[in-house]
């Protein structure tokens, strides 16, 4: 098949772009997950199933049968994001591997970054808190994250430190942090964000943490367990025939996104267009800590 029509298939535009996705997210990959596979529009609500919780009571004459307190949490589909760009005649005699990093990476690492911004804004639901506004993260201030997600109870698999730059920058040369298990192998950005396993905590830097305020400036990092947050996609439809687009639907891991290429005859060039649906939801503030700095 001729090169340029190799890079006319969205499918292949689809799958590489979606395992680029893979390879750039950090927190979207540190927080349950749902999807289903019916199609949705932006301003949808669906639900997103909230793990259950159970008691250990006393075996007596006969077992007790409980209501796990499990429920639908209904989350608002309202972000709708796209990437959209131009390939000339030119840009389509370079073999696909070439159009990778050109256009497909940058494009994904654009929606990996905002998805990450709208996972870590979800900060905002949460009450509690260790650290001060203005300082540096250090060993002291982890602890005490530590503590606060011990004493609430938080189960001790699946728990998440995500740190900002100056923060992990501030804890990267101390003995725990140098020595710790490293972990995230789900991606190329998992692995090089990692920090470790430190003090019970899997440890990762994200630079899109969001700070507030002026003097002094509020870091707000987050420790929590990963049933805290819930990053929910469903996929977009394709257009009805005779559009003149050739699109390509496909999801992976929770994750659905939608290719099309059109001809556009004004100025003789297709378009590329990559656009994803997702909401964000907070699901238990209880299992979540802010940690300021």
């Amino acid at each position: 098949m001729p090169n340029n029509l190799v890079a006319l298939i969205p499918q292949i535009w689809a799958q590489e772009s979606l395992e680029n996705l893979f390879a750039n997210m950090v927190m979207a990959n540190l927080v349950h997950r749902d999807f289903e596979g019916e199609f949705a529009a932006k301003g949808d609500t669906v639900n997103t199933r909230r793990p259950g919780t159970f008691e250990a009571k006393d075996m007596g004459a006969s077992i007790i049968i409980q209501d796990a307190t499990s429920q639908n949490v209904p989350v608002k589909l309202d972000k709708w994001k796209e990437v959209s760009f131009a390939l000339s005649d030119k840009d389509l005699t370079l073999a696909m591997n070439d159009l990778i990093p050109i256009y497909v990476a940058p494009a994904m690492e654009a929606i990996a970054q905002q998805i990450d911004k709208d996972l870590l804004a979800l900060y905002a639901d949460i009450t509690a808190s260790v650290g001060t506004a203005g300082t540096d993260a250090d060993k002291a201030l982890v602890l005490a994250a530590r503590l606060a997600l011990n004493e609430a109870k938080v189960p001790m698999r699946d728990r998440r430190l995500v740190l900002a730059a100056k923060d992990e920058n501030a804890l990267v040369g101390l003995p725990e942090f140098s020595s710790a298990e490293k972990v995230g192998d789900n991606g190329t950005a998992m692995r090089e964000a990692s920090l470790g396993r430190i003090f019970g905590l899997d440890t990762f830097l994200d630079q899109n943490v969001i700070t507030t305020g002026a003097t002094p400036v509020s870091t707000h990092n987050l420790a929590f367990h990963k049933n805290a947050f819930a990053l929910v996609t469903r996929p977009l439809a394709k257009p009805v025939e005779g559009t003149g687009a050739n699109v390509s639907v496909v999801n992976y891991k929770g994750i659905g996104l939608r290719v099309a290429i059109a001809w556009d005859i004004n100025k003789k060039q297709h378009v590329v267009s990559i656009d994803v649906l997702y909401g964000v939801k907070t699901l238990d503030d209880d299992l979540a800590v802010r940690v300021l700095t």
